[in-house]
């Protein structure tokens, strides 16, 4: 019947298997939906990471372009876009460079781009439109910016430009703007109309150029410039592009990748043990199929069918409900980016899916040949728990050899039960040395349970370790100088704004709402001014000798910014520059305690505050040669002297709002004197401590405040930083943690599916012991103990292994600063989950126990024994 009616003959069976194990299908179906969903997530997250930071590497960038070309002309634009290997070339007619002084370091251009260079534009997201009049014109955030133009379309905008060393002064109409995630861009070129490009005819081009395949980016240009004939052109590999940067961006996920790898192993070891269970208690079943004809080919389609439509009922709601609701789990958990971001290629959802549907095909398979290697009439009688888990020789003289021997040690267990049995009925300890025997002659099967079951408590205790291990305090030295910080207005432009002294917006309204906080604590201003200066010889000899050494990487850096080399050689050759005065309030320096910014000299704080002493602002290098004035010199501000005390270094949160490009020395003199000097200089930021009770409070007056001033004057306050570090710390430990949870969750389902298959075909075994005299109570105790043993097993795996992880390991990655966020963690030892997790398995087993238990003990002894022998 079945040779004869294949297809449809194995169709039934696979659906009438499916139906005739409902309890099992459908926690084998439950776990490949977690599976998928904890993997789609994990994969949602690593997706939307790598490409947020190809985002941002882009934008710098300023195009997706694999090879960036200078100096092209018209015949030679044409040959590259001819090229087999070019995909696409954008141009744009280059007609001149700009000369705006504040604009000199990023070296922009005046260009007309082509609708390919347009496509292929990274460099931020178009407010407005493209220019199509002759005076209109497209820049980016950071431009306008420089330029001191508010972010709008219409707004007019002045441009001096050269060409062939004739300069022009040319004013535009802002058609549109470029809005840029990152504060600065690499490409600052600037965008004109075709209109204006014909005014000034020319035969020089900017090319971008993005290949078929990015593969041997090196090669293909030189290939290119040979066959192209572009010797005279200046080319650079755009490195944003190439295969090892990408690697590079995934790799900063390789610890959740490992995890997906290790989740994929333990599905294998579960899903493995969960299929050979169900295989060798249907033996008899399929012996019965075996004598109608059925085919080995048949068992095997049989068995795969069955398990891809099982894979399928679960794979595919994972994906769904990771897909919908799982970009809420991850926005939750703090991940870093918005929830607009959260996605994942096709190409990655179908790997993933792929690779689940490659492990439950290879259990089934491997669950059909258990069924493969046996004889019809070995499967009639066969025992399943006498069964062993690895594969049947099909030389049958090796199988009846195996046989014996399996049978002549199963009636050696039997009479050593037989005489604990009788031995022992009022022994409180045979209950556990049953159950004892009983686990570990199947140990072949309970390992993988068990590994699973200790490797979710593991990683779990590894995800707590982590989590307590972030040392908020830390992170707010490293972050904030204080609770709060209000900031003059004009520094709060998406570049960091440049600070404007004439600005006003910390009036003194604010000041007294301040004073006025129930648990204020300190409180303390900052305010700079710029002043022509002349420095001494000793002042340019040091600042000279120190680019020269320690230094030189920090000169090499600045080198290209043209208005910063002119003032340093200006500063060094006459010693004419401009200097940054800053005033600082004797309550600021207190926040200043925990770094390290005393560079040379001796501190005295209250001999600094009676006045006549300054401050020298040296560079972030830790050397006491700096280039500014040294300790003991005297520095004439103004008409007054004052003594330099010590050199330090400024933090970068306080400094916010200076002129990068331009040398400046700088000096620190105490805040009342530099009120006396300059009274009518505002306000540049203003600190000030409340009691933790009072955060929130002042927090809510910061941001009425923003309201009526109509800016962002409120820097992130250490109430916001905590808020935001606790995200990232559920965000840092969340692979770890889902993982952990999830294989957590294999473990507990394998063992109630092995264990309760286990106890339920063996009901003939408790039918002797309890004809033999043994109380149900034992009987109970006896599958209480084998269901506890997998909970302390793993239990003790995963705290000895996890302590000694923890102990050595972790904490030295966490001391050396190994991980990314090493810098904001004290290593701290816990085992503070366990407790919940051994709770939760013990309850687990007590209740499968209680299953077990009364479902073997429906029918009387004699039926139980009648039942199992007919």
């Amino acid at each position: 019947m079945l040779e004869n009616n294949n297809g449809q003959a194995v169709r039934q069976i696979i659906f009438r298997t499916i139906r005739f194990r409902k309890v099992r299908n459908t926690i084998l179906v439950f776990l490949i939906f977690c599976c998928m969903f904890v993997i789609t997530l994990l994969g949602m997250g690593v997706a939307a990471e790598v490409d947020y930071l190809h985002s941002i590497l882009l934008e710098w960038q300023g195009t997706d372009a694999h090879l960036l070309l200078q100096g092209v002309t018209q015949e030679q634009k044409e040959r590259i876009q001819a090229q087999p290997q070019v995909r696409k070339a954008g141009a744009a007619n280059v007609i001149g460079e700009v000369k705006n002084p504040e604009l000199t370091y990023r070296l922009p251009k005046l260009i007309c781009p082509d609708s390919v260079f347009l496509e292929q534009n990274r460099r931020g997201v178009l407010h407005g439109k493209l220019p199509e009049e002759e005076t209109e014109i497209v820049l980016d955030e950071t431009t306008l910016d420089a330029l001191g133009v508010e972010k709008k379309a219409g707004e007019t905008v002045e441009i001096a430009w050269e060409r062939e060393g004739k300069e022009t002064v040319s004013t535009f109409v802002v058609s549109g703007y470029l809005e840029m995630e990152d504060a600065d861009g690499k490409n600052g070129d600037l965008w004109v109309s075709a209109k204006f490009a014909q005014k000034f005819p020319g035969d020089t081009f900017q090319v971008q150029v993005r290949f078929a395949l990015p593969f041997g980016l090196a090669g293909k240009t030189e290939e290119l410039i040979s066959a192209c004939g572009l010797k005279g052109a200046e080319a650079e590999i755009n490195d944003v592009e190439r295969i090892g940067m990408q690697l590079r961006n995934l790799m900063e996920n390789q610890r959740v990748l490992i995890l997906i790898l290790f989740l994929y192993l333990a599905a294998y070891l579960v899903f493995r043990s969960i299929f050979r269970i169900a295989a060798v208690t249907d033996l008899e079943y399929y012996g019965r199929l075996k004598t109608l004809g059925m085919s080995p080919t048949q068992i095997r389609q049989v068995w795969t069918g069955s398990g891809m439509i099982l894979c399928a009922a679960g794979a595919v709601p994972g994906i769904l409900f990771a897909l919908f609701g799982g970009r809420i789990v991850l926005t939750h958990t703090g991940w870093s980016v918005s929830l607009e971001q959260l996605h994942i290629h096709v190409w990655q959802l179908l790997l993933q899916t792929a690779f689940l549907f490659l492990v439950v095909r290879r259990c089934s398979e491997r669950a059909a040949d258990v069924i493969e290697n046996c004889s019809p009439m070995e499967a009639l009688h066969a025992i399943w728990w006498v069964m062993p888990s690895g594969k049947y020789r099909k030389k049958q003289t090796e199988r009846k050899e195996k046989r014996i021997a399996r049978i002549r040690k199963e009636r050696n267990r039997n009479r050593r039960r037989l005489f604990l049995t009788k031995m022992g009925k009022s022994g409180r300890n045979l209950p556990f040395f049953l159950a004892a025997e009983s686990f570990w002659k199947n140990r072949k099967w309970t390992w993988k349970v068990c590994a699973a079951l200790a490797g979710g408590m593991f990683l779990i205790l590894m995800a707590a370790t982590k989590y307590h291990s972030f040392d908020a305090e830390k992170y707010l030295r490293e972050t904030a100088i204080s609770d709060f910080v209000v900031k003059e207005a004009s520094l709060c432009g998406n570049a960091g704004g440049i600070y404007n002294e004439r600005e006003n917006k910390i009036d003194g309204k604010m000041k007294q709402e301040i004073l006025a906080l129930y648990g204020l604590e300190e409180y303390g201003a900052v305010s700079s001014k710029e002043i022509p200066h002349v420095l001494p010889e000793s002042v340019r000899e040091q600042i000279r000798s120190f680019f020269a050494g320690e230094g030189e990487e920090i000169f090499h850096y600045m080198e290209p910014y043209t208005q910063w080399l002119q003032e340093y050689e200006k500063a060094t050759d006459s010693g004419r520059c401009t200097i940054r005065i800053w005033g600082i309030d004797q309550a600021v320096f207190p926040m200043l305690k925990e770094m390290d910014w005393i560079l040379d000299g001796t501190w005295d704080l209250e001999q600094f505050a009676q006045g006549g002493y300054a401050l020298a602002v040296g560079s972030d290098i830790p050397s006491k040669e700096q280039p500014n004035y040294s300790p003991g010199e005297l520095v004439e501000i103004d008409g007054r002297t004052f003594e330099i005390m010590a050199t330090v270094y400024l933090p970068d949160r306080m400094t916010q709002g200076g002129s990068y490009h331009m040398f400046v020395p700088e000096i620190v003199i105490p805040g009342t004197d530099f009120r006396e000097l300059y009274p009518e200089t505002s306000i540049r930021k203003l600190y000030f401590n409340v009691e933790d009770r009072k955060e929130k409070e002042a927090e809510t007056l910061l941001k009425s405040y923003e309201k009526r001033v109509g800016a962002p004057i409120a820097e992130e306050s250490s109430y916001a930083l905590k808020q935001s570090f606790r995200e990232e710390c559920i965000r840092s430990v969340f692979p770890e943690l889902a993982a952990g949870c999830l294989l957590f969750l294999l473990g507990i389902s394998g063992y109630i599916n092995t264990q309760a298959t286990m106890t339920l075909a063996r009901t003939k075994e408790f039918a002797i012991f309890q004809s033999m005299g043994m109380s149900g109570k034992k009987i109970f105790q006896m599958i209480l103990w084998e269901c506890l043993c997998y909970v302390l097993v793993s239990s003790v795996i995963a705290v000895a292994v996890g302590c000694l992880y923890s102990l050595t390991i972790l904490k030295r990655s966490i001391q050396r600063e190994l991980f990314s966020t090493g810098w904001v963690m004290t290593y701290r030892f816990t085992l503070f989950p366990l407790p919940f997790l051994i709770l939760a398995g013990i309850v687990a087993a007590v209740l499968l126990a209680v299953f077990c238990f009364f479902h073997s003990e429906k029918k009387s002894v004699v039926e139980r024994i009648r039942q199992t022998e007919m």
